[in-house]
Formats: structure tokens, C-alpha cells, sequence
């Protein structure tokens, strides 16, 4: 396995304190949902030709895009995640769908034999900037990939803002990341023998992106901080209803929350 910045116990840790979610709907248009409906739209705009097919979540734990995936788009769902109790939240919030789907609990440098050169696409939501490796990663990624098939990788954009938001709140949580920008994003992909058709911003602003898990819970430091994020969250806020009513605000480098790539495997010469 390529060592990565953020064990395995530290995500048996997060996924401890996950709470079982609903599937991403797309229905719902409160503006809690807003971040979901702006994703649910890049989703379909980018995999809907490949319905019937078989996708792979890689680092799927407690996943709420499985359900969404077999529901909204018609594919056939599998997950892997090495962490067993993110495995077993996917499989439970499979199960609260009533959707059909494979979660393996595995490694994916070590991936089951069953799994290779098997899928439609790959996606990813927050995995592969844990990886100084960026390339050899998306590599072992493509393994899991059909000739030709298609991969869709989602980072937070620790190159602006909410990078920096991240390291002065909680550095410990700032340095398991590897910040990629989405140009960084598309050299890591076309190292790794994809031919990519964008690697770009995503949503203008969300700051839910920013965590302070890892700070103490002890006075004074904890409360400001909790409090900092809160207001945060309220600008965010504050911008989703702006783009509820006049559309969808440029993304960019320094405020998006996110850097998307979406990349064919390029097929053997």
C-alpha cells in the first residue's frame, strides 16, 4: 500500500462518529441541499451516458452517493473502503435504501482479484490528496477500470481558501492533505495514463468543507473555534441563498471548495 497521510485508525475514528445519512436526493430543494443539487447536477451531466453500467465508489465509507448512484443514474453500485466501519455503514445506508450493492472492506493497492478491470467508471470524493503520490494512486485507481472506462475525482481545494481556513483551525486535520489545485489534478491523471476532459473548480463556496475534528474539546481554544466555524457556516449559508435566487456563482481557485477531474483511461496503443 502507498502510505497515506490519513491511517487507518483515523478513519475508523471518523466514521465512529458519522451518523447513518439518507441518499443524496435531488428532489429536495431546501437549502440545506443546496451543495447535493449543485453535485447531483455535475453527476448527471458527466456519467448519465453510462447507465446500466458498473460503478465503483473507492473510499466509500458511510456513502450516501451508492443509493444515489443505482437510483438517479441506473448503475450497478460496488464500494471499497479499508476502514471495516465505514464498510459497514455503507452497507447499512444500502440497506435503509433498499438498494442493491457490494461493499468491500479491503485495500485498494491489494484490491479482490474479482474487482479488476471491471468497472464503467471510478469515482472518488476525498481520497486521493491523503496520498503524497498523487499519480501512483490515480494509477492503482485505474486498475479497477474496463478499457476506456472513466474516472470522476473529487478533492477539497486545499490550495485556497478552505485550505487555509483548515490549517489555522485545525492544522492536525490540514496536514493529512496533499493540497492539489486543478492543475496539479490533471497532471496527477494524465501521469497516470487518462486523457482528461476537465479538471476544474467546483461550487463557488461552502465552507461546511472545514473541520475541527481534531482540536481538544477544552476552553478557551475549542469554543472560539467552534464558534468561527458556525459563522462560517452562516456565510456560506448566506451565499447559497444568493445562488437560489440569481444561479450559480463562478467557481474559482481561491474561494470554491472543490477541484474536480473527469478523465477516460486512455485505451492501449
Amino acid at each position: 500500500m502507498i502510505n497515506s497521510k490519513a491511517t487507518k485508525a483515523y478513519w475508523d475514528a471518523t466514521y465512529e462518529r458519522t451518523t447513518i445519512a439518507s441518499a443524496l436526493n435531488p428532489r429536495d430543494r431546501r437549502l440545506k441541499n443546496h451543495s447535493a443539487l449543485l453535485l447531483h447536477k455535475l453527476l448527471e451531466r458527466n456519467l448519465s451516458d453510462l447507465r446500466g453500467g458498473d460503478l465503483l465508489e473507492i473510499g466509500c465509507g458511510a456513502s450516501c452517493l451508492l443509493p444515489y448512484f443505482a437510483r438517479e443514474l441506473g448503475l450497478n453500485v460496488v464500494g471499497i473502503d479499508y476502514s471495516e466501519r465505514g464498510a459497514s455503514k455503507a452497507r447499512e445506508i444500502l440497506a435503509k435504501e433498499q438498494v442493491v450493492g457490494e461493499v468491500f472492506c479491503a485495500d485498494v493497492f491489494a484490491p479482490p482479484p474479482n474487482c479488476i478491470g471491471r468497472f464503467d467508471v471510478v469515482v472518488s470524493f476525498g481520497v486521493v490528496e491523503h496520498f503524497p503520490q498523487t499519480a501512483s494512486c490515480i494509477s492503482a485507481f485505474a486498475k479497477f477500470l474496463k478499457p476506456g472506462g472513466r474516472i470522476l475525482t473529487s478533492v477539497p481545494n486545499m490550495s485556497g481558501l478552505v485550505g487555509r481556513l483548515q490549517r489555522f483551525l485545525d492544522p492536525t486535520v490540514y496536514k493529512k492533505h496533499v493540497p492539489l489545485d486543478a492543475v496539479s489534478l490533471r497532471d496527477a491523471h494524465e501521469r497516470a495514463g487518462f486523457a482528461v476532459a476537465s479538471s476544474d473548480y467546483f461550487q463557488s463556496c461552502n465552507f461546511f468543507v472545514v473541520n475541527i475534528n481534531e482540536v481538544p474539546r477544552r476552553w478557551p481554544e475549542w469554543y472560539w473555534k467552534s464558534g468561527m466555524l458556525q459563522f462560517l457556516h452562516y456565510v456560506t449559508g448566506m451565499v447559497w441563498i444568493t445562488e437560489s435566487i440569481i444561479g450559480p456563482l463562478k467557481p474559482g481557485p481561491f474561494m470554491s471548495s472543490y477541484v474536480v477531474c473527469i478523465a477516460d483511461l486512455r485505451l492501449p496503443t
